[in-house]
């Protein structure tokens, strides 16, 4: 992008990483960990980027807010609300710190199709890829009641508000390049290391899906 965005990025980095027992964000991907990397690349494209974690003392070192969750316990979904809640523009970037392959072209892509809608959400090979995706304002009072009511699946939020998907198939360049690989198992940080140093074909989806 030739300027920064007038949007807000998040980077949810709240996980309790049980399926891999170590701090997803400070994996270390070739010679930077994963959340340096998209720290960096989000601030190539926004002006301003949050981090929401209940560690603080873990993120000190981006001097970046870091937003503790407002309702402690409720995954992914409480995360985007706290992120919010924190910010200042309509329509904010959310993505999750376990993603070492995020390409800023499908970024921008998702930011090029923001306007009139309160989600912006990839659909890659069938999945939709919620942790890495636009969300308004307008989503505030919907998920709170979903919190509320113990509907935490962030997919529980869409039929209550405008939603534009934007279809990815295998062919097209960001998959070829691993755009929606998060890292969920020891398995998936192997393929995520190999992929990294050219040893294996780019990774699809992640063992953990």
């Amino acid at each position: 992008m030739s300027h920064l965005c007038t949007m807000n990025a998040v980077v949810l980095a709240g996980g309790k990483n049980s399926r891999i027992n170590r701090k997803k964000a400070f994996i270390r991907i070739n010679s930077q960990t994963i959340i340096e990397k998209t720290v960096r690349l989000l601030q190539n494209q926004f002006n301003r980027v949050l981090i929401i974690s209940n560690e603080r003392d873990d993120f000190t070192r981006f001097s970046l807010p870091v937003i503790p969750d407002i309702i402690k316990n409720k995954g992914p979904l409480g995360g985007i609300y706290t992120g919010l809640q924190a910010s200042d523009t309509h329509h904010t970037f959310f993505v999750a710190c376990d993603m070492p392959f995020l390409k800023e072209h499908v970024i921008t892509a998702l930011i090029e199709q923001a306007e009139g809608y309160d989600v912006v959400i990839p659909e890659h090979l069938g999945y939709l890829e919620p942790l890495c995706a636009i969300y308004s304002q307008t989503c505030i009072p919907v998920i709170s009641k979903n919190l509320n009511t113990g509907q935490l699946k962030i997919k529980t939020i869409l039929n209550d508000v405008r939603v534009k998907k934007i279809v990815w198939n295998e062919s097209d360049i960001c998959c070829e390049e691993g755009t929606f690989f998060n890292i969920n198992t020891n398995h998936d940080l192997l393929t995520a290391l190999k992929y990294a140093k050219q040893q294996v074909p780019v990774p699809v989806i992640a063992s953990g899906r």
